[in-house]
Formats: C-alpha cells, structure tokens, sequence
C-alpha cells in the first residue's frame, strides 16, 4: 500500500463538497476501487457531528459505522485485501476498529487534521514510523517492513493471490501445494506484482486456454514483463 495519499506532503489540500466526491464514487463503482479512493470514500463517510443511528449505536464524530459486506460491495474487493487494508491504517496509527454487533466503528485518529482543520498538525501522526513494539497479549507487533512490499505497498496474502487467480482466469485450482512453495520463495515486491499482473497477463492471452496453472505462472513468473 502506497502511504503518498495518507500525507498532504507539500502540495496543499483542496475542499470538495460531498456531492462531488460522491459522484465520484458513483463512477468508480463500475470498477474496483484503489486503496487511496478506498481510502478518502471511508473518509467521506464518516460522521462529521456525533449521531446515534436507528439501531441505537452512537457514532461520534470522525466514526465511520459500517459493515465490511458494504465496503467489499462498494470496493469490489475480497474479504482478504479489505481485512488488510484495513489492518495496515491500524498499524500505522490512522484507523482503529472496533466490531459491534450491528457491524463496525472505525474512528479516523486524526479526523479534524485529515479534514484540513487543525494547523500544523501531521494529518497521519506516526503513520510512517516504525510500530510500536508491545502489543495485546504480550507479542510483539510486525515493523512495517514486515507487512509492506517496495514502496510501503502492502504484500498480499497467498491465499488472495490463490483465490484472485483463478476468479480471473477460471481454471480449475490444482497443484495449491507446489502454487504455495514458489509463492513462498518469492521476495516482497515480486509477491505484490503476481497479483497486480493477474489481470494484464490473462487478457495477453490470445486464448483463454492457454492460462497456466497457478504454479506455472509463478514458477516461470509470468507476471514480470
């Protein structure tokens, strides 16, 4: 995951009314969302005043009530890449979460910078430095080379990669052992181009037919062009 759009850096911020964003989203929803569109959609949503919804839930401000069957709806996303997405804003300080029984809160730790309101203020406060060692029941948390590719890109899990490539190309899933050791013995950054490339090297294909098995594809790396 690239952490540029967690930033303002140094090229200002603008202000959109909602109704422009949302019509943005609109026209995204005819493709899968990226994770910096994923990223300002759960912003957008979120309570600017605090609220109690019909269910009775309150939702503070800068809260987002949500269940994660929407956002996989909205995003067209699987449950292994929204999981961690939102795993890694965690980490890194931006998101915190918690499960109720109507769905989900994820509260924005810094709402009013995020929103441009607070001057001076880091918008992604210790986002981009290292995690905090200790962690809930004793373990230690991963640094965030741990959980990142080349670039701060989140590595995918072998099983999105597993389930991705064959929802895209549509053989039949053999050899998940032999698919797993070549997925193991790749680095990082190779991790996340086998499944960035799934689609650009099914549609290279002259015929459907001609896809190679999982294993195949990153034993002989089909994915590097």
């Amino acid at each position: 995951m690239t952490e540029d759009f967690l930033s303002p850096g140094r090229k200002g911020r603008i202000m959109l009314p909602r109704n422009v964003l949302n019509a943005v989203f609109e026209m995204a929803r005819k493709h899968s969302f990226s994770e910096p569109l994923a990223f300002v959609y759960m912003l957008c949503k979120a309570n600017y005043a605090d609220a109690t919804v019909p269910d009775g839930t309150f939702v503070p401000r800068g809260v987002l009530y949500v269940s994660k069957t929407e956002l996989l709806c909205v995003f067209d996303w699987y449950r292994s890449k929204l999981d961690r997405f939102l795993t890694v804003l965690e980490q890194r300080g931006v998101l915190e979460q918690e499960r109720t029984s109507g769905g989900y809160l994820l509260r924005f730790v810094e709402y009013d910078a995020l929103c441009g309101m607070l001057e001076g203020r880091n918008c992604r406060r210790g986002a981009a430095a290292a995690l905090p060692s200790p962690a809930v029941g004793g373990e230690a948390l991963p640094n965030a080379a741990d959980v990142t590719g080349t670039e701060g890109t989140a590595v995918p899990a072998f099983e999105e990669f597993w389930e991705q490539y064959h929802y895209v190309v549509g053989r039949q899933p053999v050899d998940r052992y032999l698919a797993e050791r070549c997925w193991n013995a790749l680095t990082p950054a190779e991790r996340v181009m086998a499944v960035d490339a799934i689609e650009d090297y099914f549609f290279s294909l002259k015929e459907a037919g001609y896809a190679r098995t999982a294993h195949n594809y990153l034993r002989y790396k089909s994915f590097v062009r």
